[in-house]
């Protein structure tokens, strides 16, 4: 039976200095196993999608897209991505930090979907990703996660809080990174040596 991940509104948005546009993906699908109202869906897809248009954004995406169409969409969002320069002056501090962070994610995990190798720390990947924003850290989603953090703290005015960043640092440092680069030494020797000497563990 055809299983497909079904997505109505997964929705991120960037600024451009470019074109001073937000860039929105957006994926809906019909296909499901108990019979969902595929009219329905369609319906509010496009409700969405026009929504965005509405505002200034520009929209990326598809309905009922197979495996293909679906890859081909996420990697033309996220190279418009890493085309764009994200707005610094317009957005409060709070904000740059989570969306940056945000953004860092999203970069990673798109990586991983195009080399079909999983995303899961400390799991045999069957490639060793080195394209995209892994040309500029070698741990984006930890990066991520640490300027998410330090943006909601300033969020919620947590100053005294500040002081959680590094301990985080270091816990995924000696926690995870450690293991994992012990991990990508072992299996990919020379090929992570160079990578390791020209890429920076965080930033």
């Amino acid at each position: 039976m055809r299983t497909i991940i079904a997505t109505l509104g997964a929705l991120l948005s960037f600024s451009s200095l470019a074109n001073a546009q937000n860039l929105a993906l957006v994926l809906s699908n019909g296909y499901y196993e108990n019979g969902a109202d595929v009219a329905t869906i369609s319906h509010k897809h496009q409700q969405l999608v026009n929504a965005l248009e509405n505002q200034g954004y520009e929209v990326i995406g598809g309905k009922d897209l197979n495996r293909l169409e679906t890859r081909q969409r996420i990697g033309e969002f996220a190279d418009k991505i890493e085309q764009a320069d994200t707005v610094l002056a317009e957005q409060p501090l709070w904000i740059l930090l989570r969306k940056s962070g945000e953004e860092d994610m999203l970069l990673a995990a798109v990586e991983f979907y195009r080399h079909k190798t999983t995303i899961m720390p400390r799991r045999d990947s069957r490639v060793f990703v080195q394209s995209g924003i892994y040309k500029r850290s070698r741990n984006p989603i930890y990066l991520g996660d640490a300027m998410v953090l330090a943006g909601l703290i300033l969020r919620w005015d947590a100053v005294l809080s500040l002081p959680l960043i590094p301990i985080f640092v270091w816990v995924i440092e000696t926690r995870f990174i450690i293991g994992e680069e012990k991990h990508l030494r072992l299996t990919y020797r020379a090929q992570y040596a160079a990578y390791a000497h020209k890429v920076r563990r965080w930033i």
